[in-house]
């Protein structure tokens, strides 16, 4: 799966917003996002000049942009969940498997999350972690709705249960308390 998006102009306010351009195919609009400045943070480069965005800010980014979460549905999607269930679930799923992949809880998160705090730019640190708590309290009577969504999607190939989703949904609440 790849997912190409731009960096939003300074001081974007809204939730998306898409920069056209045009190729020897058509036009098309690739969309920024206004908090993907923090997914994009550290981002490593690949041999081929794109930047792949990093997990631990990455999952922060879809918490946070969520605080105030989109009611949009997703139509795609079997029941239509809203958008931001979606997008938590991503997020915890990203912890899931940071965790898989490392056999533990990724502590390095906390670390990089406290780096982002000390140095975050045009954002407030202390609003980023408020965001961040706000973002997951909104999805804790969707959990079983993110998992669904998250089974179909980034953890297909995994065969996550419910009840590891919903571990993973509680220690990410716990890291962004602790944050």
């Amino acid at each position: 799966f790849l997912e190409l998006l731009s960096l939003p102009p300074p001081g974007q306010a809204r939730r998306r917003q898409f920069v056209r351009f045009e190729t020897n195919r058509g036009h098309f609009g690739l969309p920024s996002f206004r908090y993907l400045p923090i997914a994009v943070r550290d981002a490593d480069e690949t041999p081929f000049g794109l930047r792949v965005a990093r997990p631990e800010f990455m999952a922060l980014a879809h918490l946070i942009e969520h605080a105030d979460p989109g009611r949009t549905p997703v139509s795609s999607l079997p029941g239509r969940p809203p958008r931001f269930v979606k997008d938590i679930g991503r997020a915890i799923s990203i912890w899931w498997l940071a965790g898989e992949q490392s056999g533990s809880a990724p502590a390095a998160w906390h670390d990089a999350w406290r780096r982002l705090a000390q140095n975050a730019g045009p954002y407030d640190s202390s609003d980023l972690k408020r965001r961040a708590i706000l973002g997951l309290a909104n999805v804790a009577d969707e959990v079983t709705v993110a998992h669904e969504v998250a089974v179909t999607g980034v953890l297909a190939p995994h065969g996550t249960t419910r009840a590891a989703f919903e571990r993973a949904y509680a220690g990410l609440s716990d890291l962004v308390k602790n944050w």
